[in-house]
């Protein structure tokens, strides 16, 4: 029988060897919104600082795949930042996401698993299901521990992206939003999440 979970969950992660920025390139235009010029350009920790140092503590950071910073678009979930989670490895964590929501089909789920950007979206299914399955366990969408998954896939994105993590510290303290254009939404509990996951690293 499936246990039902709606607390927090936990697991394990390992690193990856190596990062192939090539394939999916063509989701990101070749301008400065382009997430993976940054990476290609030298590490997180070297191209921010120019920003970081026009804003003040009370500046919020906008995470989000079009923002104006750097470190905003790498750690918005759309960004291409692959990472593995007990055994996995993920392109985004957008696409651990909508891999989670696709439990059952393998081709699609497969599919998703190594998709970013708006793709990795779009592969989700139009009809979210009442729960998922992680681990053997059941879990109801959108309650807390479906939302501690996503928390365990960035910090696992964070320790395996190191120079990332650094520039993300050296955000403190000013509030993450996750403003997007034509989304009127708060979006709160992601916030939350990276805020926590902020200090943790600290």
């Amino acid at each position: 029988m499936l246990r039902q979970i709606t607390g927090t969950v936990s697991a394990g992660s390992k690193a990856i060897e190596a990062v192939d920025d090539s394939a999916g390139a063509d989701i990101f235009p070749a301008c400065s919104m382009n997430p993976l010029a940054f990476r290609t350009q030298g590490s997180a920790s070297q191209y921010p600082h120019e920003v970081l140092m026009s804003k003040t503590d009370t500046d919020s950071l906008n995470v989000w795949s079009r923002s104006e910073e750097p470190i905003g678009r790498l750690m918005s979930n759309f960004a291409h930042t692959p990472f593995v989670l007990d055994g996995v490895e993920f392109a985004s964590v957008e696409g651990f996401w909508t891999w989670l929501l696709l439990d059952g089909a393998l081709r699609r789920r497969e599919k998703a698993r190594q998709l970013w950007g708006v793709r990795a979206k779009w592969c989700a299914p139009k009809t979210k299901p009442a729960q998922i399955i992680y681990n053997g366990a059941s879990i109801l969408v959108e309650s807390e521990a479906h939302l501690a998954l996503m928390k365990l896939a960035i910090r696992a994105k964070l320790r395996q992206h190191p120079d990332i993590a650094d520039s993300f510290v050296a955000t403190r303290p000013r509030p993450i939003v996750h403003a997007i254009e034509g989304d009127g939404r708060r979006h709160e509990r992601f916030c939350r999440i990276l805020t926590e996951l902020r200090g943790e690293l600290a």
